[in-house]
């Protein structure tokens, strides 16, 4: 009895699995893949609320989608797929930016030591806060308008250090 119960059961869920389309694996696949995305944010200590919103919403989706199909209905996995890429992508953005920022954190730090880079603090503020507010896509364009602002206080404080001591040798 509990043989043919196991063989009537197999019968039943194996179709079932096997009739899967192929638009719900593939949002399986992405699902999988956007999971092991805020892994990899976890592995390097970054904030995940962002991607993991996305990801709750992605994997909600794909439970509902799949349950419609699992009942023969229409099932429109689109936004599991959307939602699960862009995890991928937060992800990428962030771990790029999180090494971009560790470098210019370094650079930022080694240039005051001969630079007031007062000026800048601002923008200073802004890079690290886009970082920890978790919009990562800004922040590497703005670790880039930091090394540029970095240059022009260097250059326009050497010219002036430059002036301040041809003018001191002169009047010497």
């Amino acid at each position: 009895a509990n043989t043919l119960f196991l063989i009537v059961t197999l019968l039943l869920v194996i179709p079932g699995v096997l009739s899967l389309s192929n638009e719900s694996i593939q949002a399986k696949i992405e699902i999988d893949l956007a999971e092991k995305s805020i892994l990899d944010l976890l592995s390097h200590n970054i904030p995940i609320s962002r991607a993991n919103d996305s990801y709750q919403d992605a994997y909600q989706l794909y439970t509902a989608q799949l349950s419609l199909e699992e009942k023969g209905r229409k099932a429109d996995y689109k936004l599991v797929i959307q939602y699960s890429k862009a995890v991928q992508k937060i992800a990428e953005d962030a771990i790029k930016s999180n090494d971009e920022l560790k470098v210019f954190d370094e650079y930022y730090k080694t240039s005051q030591s001969d630079t007031d880079l007062s000026e800048m603090s601002d923008l200073y503020n802004k890079i690290q806060k886009s970082f920890s507010e978790e919009r990562f896509e800004e922040t590497s364009p703005l670790i880039s308008e930091g090394y540029q602002r970095i240059s022009e206080l260097q250059a326009s404080q050497t010219g002036a250090r430059l002036f301040y001591e041809s003018t001191k040798k002169n009047l010497l």
